[in-house]
């Protein structure tokens, strides 16, 4: 066994607290001991050796992180809404636009600095219409002028006319910030794909006394994660003067961290409605409720709103690559909402050790559905009563493995 002084010393010698040590320590000899043990280790040198890697491993990314510029966020997300492709919407947006418009109103565009034209020549190459204080990273001025070329950027997507292609411009403000180094960004033809995603962290720098509310914004390949919510961790990015949190490609990845959750001071939400859900957005009294309280919201509260409504579990089923699917009603009997689909993603899936009957805080954007009723696009949760177990739910409902069946 390890002594306490020796955790102390390697603990400063890492620069972290004693308690982080141990918990590395002890989730390397979950992960590896049995294995070394196997092996012919002693149990006592099992102790050591993953002690040792869990030390080696904790400077490594201490020393990544300080090389990253990024600082360590402790805390949990309460809200992990589905990526956005805004590349997607933009193109989207111009290509329906055009189809609307003639070739004057489309001049016009680029002209405005919001799109590029390629259209077809008679020497089978492209007449390129463009905005020259964009092309030659001038301040924006509107106009648009000509030149031709032979090939066609990654980016052009075809007008559907026949005329030839399109590029959405990503930035039109300016080419250089207010530092004087160049804005990249700056009459470059935007991706076609271009992903975001902006959860809700709640949380601080570690080290740092008291919590706050953190936006936390994750770009490309790292908005396609599922980020899991109500579950403690520590996560590395860029913190601006603003108090936005912005995740770095190779650095900004999550650890499960069980005793961040000890920089709480209470639970997501208690049996009496307080907690942190309901001190960071409203906590609803069922699904009928949302039509009332989305109508008292304008446009841009509307985009931003999130809610909470406390739901029973219906039904839990299993997805086949991990994860479950639960039907949640409403705690009303009387509701007229139909039921809503959790869809529990796999990094979340160690969470649902809980059965039919339990009750879960969901969180979500509140909107007014097709059909006029009240729904909620899920965005987290936590559950607050457990009741029984998932495996005898799944049990029940398909029946145990009979061991002896041939």
């Amino acid at each position: 066994m390890i002594d306490e002084n020796m955790y102390e010393r390697i603990a400063k010698n890492i620069g972290c607290s004693v308690n982080e040590l141990k918990q590395k320590h002890n989730s390397l000899m979950e992960r590896e001991g049995a294995s070394l043990l196997k092996a012919g280790v002693t149990e006592e040198d099992m102790h050591t050796k993953t002690l040792r890697m869990g030390a080696a491993e904790m400077r490594a990314t201490k020393a990544k992180l300080s090389r990253s510029g990024c600082i360590m966020l402790e805390g949990m997300f309460i809200s992990s809404p589905r990526y956005k492709d805004w590349g997607k919407v933009f193109y989207n947006k111009y290509k329906n636009l055009m189809g609307t418009l003639n070739e004057e109103a489309r001049k016009a565009l680029v002209a405005q600095g919001l799109i590029t034209l390629y259209l077809h020549d008679d020497a089978g190459g492209y007449e390129i219409i463009h905005n020259p204080s964009l092309t030659n990273k001038q301040p924006f001025a509107e106009g648009f002028d000509s030149m031709n070329g032979s090939s066609l950027p990654k980016q052009a997507t075809d007008i559907g006319d026949g005329t030839g292609f399109f590029v959405c411009i990503e930035n039109k403000s300016s080419p250089t910030y207010p530092s004087g180094s160049p804005n990249y960004a700056y009459g470059k033809a935007r991706a076609t794909q271009d992903l975001e995603r902006t959860c809700t962290f709640v949380g601080r720098k570690q080290g740092e006394d008291g919590i706050q509310v953190i936006p936390f914004a994750f770009r490309g390949d790292l908005a396609k994660v599922n980020y899991p919510t109500f579950m403690p961790l520590r996560i590395p990015a860029n913190l601006s003067k603003n108090g936005k949190a912005y995740a770095k490609a190779g650095v900004s990845h999550y650890t499960l961290e069980s005793e961040v959750a000890n920089i709480f001071p209470y639970a997501p939400l208690d049996s009496e409605g307080k907690g942190i859900i309901a001190d960071n957005m409203k906590v609803l009294d069922g699904l009928d409720s949302i039509e009332e309280y989305v109508n008292t919201l304008n446009d841009k509260e509307k985009w931003d709103a999130l809610a909470c409504i406390v739901m029973e579990v219906a039904h839990i089923d299993p997805r086949e690559k991990g994860g479950y699917i639960m039907a949640l009603a409403d705690l009303d009997l009387t509701s007229m909402s139909p039921p809503l689909d959790l869809y529990v993603n796999a990094e979340e899936e160690t969470k649902v050790d809980f059965g039919i009957g339990s009750i879960l805080a969901v969180v979500g954007q509140p909107y007014i559905g097709r059909e006029g009723d009240g729904r909620l696009a899920i965005t987290g949760w936590h559950c607050i009563e457990s009741l029984g177990s998932h495996q005898a739910t799944l049990d029940e409902a398909y029946g145990e493995e009979d061991d002896d069946w041939e």
